[in-house]
């Protein structure tokens, strides 16, 4: 619950500050590439919040690492965001196939809650422990949680109502300095509902939010709000006397992220001397297994499910290559690659010969 919480106050003030800090080193370009998908799942949250929270509008979009503008479409079907990497260069507009990429100079690609495109797998291939890129794959995990988690819609509510709160006390810093409310437009709640704002001639005032249902309940203000996030949000005379904590909506409820996958990986596709298993072929037989690590963030999330690997086993049944055929989120995909890269085999056999194979596993993130 701890962590729900604070992904709430993040999420909100991602409404405030978007901006990725500055790397350097000798890793600067891989750095930046991480950076780069981070600040990409940082404004996609904005761009999915703006949509389900109509008053919640970012004043101005981030640049990329690099300088540049991403390209942001936003329209009712749905919406897109486009990194032209770091050449500064959008690709043509029908290069958008879904899958993982290679370098930092090519267009990554986000739409409608997901990665399109991405280099995010062969970015962190290249990481140097304990260096730059290190710490922005931290950042970039941290935030691709985050996002996860934001899909909820009882996240979005409860960051709506965090945004909310903030809007009402600085429309109330306006208030006490004019002794009037400030242009209808400027005072709209987290959900678009004209916040009530009521201005008495001895300068005392009362501001008013009908929260998430958007309907007033003047019964409901004399009484302590419930852990419901349709009750009323009260501001009155410089302090908040009425509104509904996040931490007592969250302590009965059970949220599961909505977990994010990455495109495939096919970089081992049609590559090298290797068999498919088929008729004919005698599958390789795990030796050695290691188990995966499930992540402690993706577990409190309670992000579950499957990953399916395409792994590349040799006539000696070593692992020389392994890509993610289906994703399940980015964390549990490079946990389960870890781990089977590390297994051994009994190699396959054709003719009773051992044979280089590609050979599909699946992974089972459990949370029992």
């Amino acid at each position: 619950m701890e962590v729900m919480v604070e992904t709430m106050k993040k999420a909100a003030g991602l409404l405030l500050l978007l901006a990725a800090p500055a790397v350097f080193g000798d890793e600067l370009d891989i750095a930046k590439g991480l950076q780069n998908l981070e600040t990409i799942h940082r404004l996609a949250g904005v761009v999915e919040l703006r949509r389900t929270l109509p008053g919640t509008l970012p004043l101005e979009y981030p640049k990329d690492p690099w300088g540049n503008a991403y390209l942001v479409a936003d329209a009712q079907n749905g919406y897109r965001i486009i990194g032209a990497g770091s050449d500064g260069q959008f690709q043509p507009s029908g290069d958008t196939q879904s899958t993982q990429f290679t370098r930092t100079d090519r267009d990554v690609v986000f739409e409608n809650g997901r990665l399109i495109r991405s280099n995010r797998n062969w970015l962190y291939a290249r990481v140097t422990e304990n260096g730059p890129s290190a710490i922005a794959l931290a950042a970039l995990q941290q935030a691709e949680v985050e996002f996860a988690m934001m899909r909820v819609p009882m996240m979005q509510a409860l960051t709506g109502a965090k945004a909310t709160e903030m809007s009402m006390a600085l429309i109330a810093q306006y208030v006490e300095q004019n002794k009037a409310a400030p242009a209808p437009e400027l005072s709209l709640d987290a959900w678009g509902t004209p916040l009530r704002i009521t201005v008495a001639p001895d300068g005392k005032y009362r501001i008013v939010s009908a929260g998430s249902d958007k309907v007033f309940d003047e019964s409901s203000w004399s009484r302590a709000a419930k852990a419901d996030l349709a009750e009323d949000i009260v501001y009155e005379n410089g302090k908040l006397i009425r509104n509904v904590r996040g931490e007592d909506v969250l302590q009965n409820a059970t949220l599961r992220a909505a977990a994010v996958p990455q495109p495939p990986d096919t970089t081992l596709l049609g590559t090298g001397p290797w068999l498919r298993v088929e008729e004919g072929i005698t599958p390789p037989v795990p030796e050695k297994r290691v188990d995966p690590i499930y992540p402690e963030e993706y577990r409190r999330a309670k992000v579950a499910g499957l990953v399916v690997l395409e792994v590349a086993v040799s006539q000696a049944g070593t692992v020389e290559n392994v890509g993610v055929v289906k994703s399940l989120a980015p964390g549990l995909d490079m946990s389960a690659v870890n781990a089977v890269r590390q297994w051994t085999f009994k190699p396959a056999l054709r003719d009773g010969k051992p044979v280089p194979v590609l050979y599909n596993m699946t992974i089972n993130f459990s949370l029992k």
